[in-house]
C-alpha cells in the first residue's frame, strides 16, 4: 500500500487491499473458520478492494497470488501473505517472511486509535520494489519466484546436508559448551 493511502471502512472493522504491484493479484483472505468475500477476487495494478471482517477474526491470513490460483497447472506456492488477528477491538498484524519472501508488502492501521507519532508508526513494510525482491536471494534458496527461509529450506529432507543448514553449527556448539543449562539445542 502506498504511503498515506487509506480508505475509510464502510462497515468497520475492515481491511483494504491495495495492489501496488505492476501485475494483477488474486486475493484470498481467511482463517480456519471464515473466508472473506469475494474470495479469489482479481485486483488489477493500482486497484483497491475493501473487505468487511468479523469483529473476532483470529489467526487470519491475506494471501496475494501472482497467478490465478484456480487456473489449471498453477503453482500452489505462487503467493505471499500477511497475517492478522482481530478481537476485543484490537487488530494485530505483521508481514511474515518466516517461511519465504516473494512479494513486497505494507500494512498500516488507519484511524483515530492509530495516529502516527514521533515514537510510533502504525506501518510495517518491506519496501523493496517487486522487481528487486529476489535479487539478494542466495541461489540455493531460490525456489521459482520465492526466496525460501533457511528454516523452510532445511526442513526439506533433500536439503538438510546443505551449507545453509549448518552455517551456525560452530556458533551453536560454542554456545552449548559455554551455557549448557540455557542453550538447549
Amino acid at each position: 500500500m502506498p504511503d498515506g493511502v487509506g480508505t475509510a471502512c464502510a462497515h468497520p472493522p475492515c481491511i483494504n487491499v491495495i495492489n501496488a504491484c505492476p501485475f494483477p493479484l488474486w486475493i484470498h483472505a481467511a482463517n480456519s473458520a471464515v473466508t472473506l468475500t469475494p474470495d479469489g477476487a482479481q485486483l488489477a495494478p493500482g486497484a483497491t478492494r475493501q473487505y468487511d471482517v468479523p469483529s473476532s477474526w483470529p489467526a487470519a491470513r491475506v494471501n496475494a497470488y501472482w497467478v490465478d490460483p484456480n487456473a489449471a497447472g498453477t503453482d500452489p506456492n505462487a503467493f505471499d501473505k500477511v497475517e492478522l488477528t482481530i478481537g476485543s477491538g484490537v487488530m494485530n498484524y505483521n508481514i511474515t517472511y518466516v517461511d519465504y519472501l516473494a512479494l513486497p508488502a505494507r500494512m498500516e492501521a488507519i484511524g483515530p486509535s492509530c495516529p502516527k507519532t514521533s515514537t510510533f508508526d502504525p506501518a510495517v513494510a518491506c519496501a523493496v520494489p517487486v522487481g528487486e525482491i529476489l535479487s539478494g536471494c542466495p541461489a540455493g534458496l531460490l525456489d521459482g519466484k520465492r526466496c525460501l527461509s533457511a528454516g523452510l529450506y532445511c526442513s526439506i529432507a533433500a536439503n538438510r546436508a546443505g551449507a545453509f543448514c549448518h552455517a551456525l553449527d560452530t556458533t551453536l556448539q560454542s554456545c552449548e559448551t559455554q551455557n549448557a543449562s540455557t542453550c538447549g539445542i
